[in-house]
């Protein structure tokens, strides 16, 4: 769906008009003119599609509140949906910024560096979005690394305050 010649990037529906004996035949079909359409333009591929994949995939945090819009209607609240929405996309932006900062502060450390586990598997739940189809939905997979990574720069910068955290064993 991300890689024939009329995709932007996005998810989009299955040709309409072509016949195939069965979705193996459909598949294999499709995935062939999938890679003859990426070896005759890797540059628009690799460049143009994939950073297209990656925003489509990261650009905004709606899912939930779309996933919720009726149940907002039921209850009279439809006006809310759009404020939720750029609420939600603004957290998420947040927090996505802290995720690079933490992945910065991982990534520089003397130990792993780039190939710390959480990096590693952060990078392919990015990856395999960029490189297919990109959809909102598809970084769900990677909000608890976000999380994690974003944590990892808020304790970063307390440390380098000189904020005092608690302790195992502390008593609060």
């Amino acid at each position: 769906m991300g890689n024939n010649p009329e995709s932007q990037g996005a998810y989009m529906p299955l040709p309409e008009g072509r016949s195939f004996a069965n979705e193996l035949d459909r598949d294999r079909r499709l995935r062939s003119e999938a890679l003859a359409n990426i070896r005759s333009d890797p540059y628009h591929y690799l460049v143009v599609l994939s950073l297209k994949r990656f925003l489509i995939t990261h650009d905004r945090e709606t899912i939930g509140v779309v996933w919720n819009e009726h149940g907002l209607k039921r209850a009279g609240l439809s006006s809310v949906a759009t404020p939720l929405k750029v609420l939600s996309s603004a957290y998420w932006w947040l927090a996505a910024s802290l995720a690079v900062c933490g992945a910065w502060v991982l990534g520089r450390s003397r130990r792993r560096g780039l190939f710390h586990p959480l990096l590693t598997i952060a990078g392919m739940f990015v990856a395999i979005p960029t490189l297919t189809v990109g959809q909102d939905r598809y970084h769900f997979p990677v909000i608890p690394l976000v999380a994690i990574l974003s944590a990892i720069a808020i304790i970063a910068w307390l440390d380098r305050r000189g904020v005092r955290r608690l302790q195992t064993g502390d008593r609060m």
